[in-house]
């Protein structure tokens, strides 16, 4: 599965997860979690885009917020992948691994590749 299988609309930073344990948008979001919650494991991959990763990846990233608490993807494998069109991207690896983590994931490793 990927990021592009499904609409993923921004966090409106409204709260309004927090309060009800629901998010206002009306998208594939919902249909996204679960089949990450029914997976044994995570490839979290993105190109490298203006040192960070994609805008599709930030998205769906921002929209596990109000999940971190309850640690979704406890016992879950975890690995990160990462392409660069010229620069390092080690950061942004470990960027990613954090947010795996911070969801309760056991991180085994991350690769990525830079085209000079």
């Amino acid at each position: 599965m990927s990021l592009q299988d499904f609409r993923v609309s921004p966090c409106h930073g409204c709260y309004r997860c927090h309060k009800t344990g629901r998010c206002v948008q009306k998208d594939d979001f919902p249909r996204l979690a679960r089949t990450i919650s029914n997976a044994d494991g995570i490839v979290l991959a993105s190109p490298m885009h203006f040192f960070n990763v994609s805008a599709q990846t930030k998205t769906f990233i921002d929209r596990c917020g109000n999940m971190v608490m309850r640690q979704p993807w406890d016992g879950k494998y975890g690995v990160a992948v990462m392409t660069s069109g010229g620069t390092d991207c080690r950061n942004v690896e470990g960027y990613l691994l954090s947010f795996m983590q911070s969801m309760g994931c056991w991180t085994v490793g991350s690769v990525s590749a830079t085209v000079a």
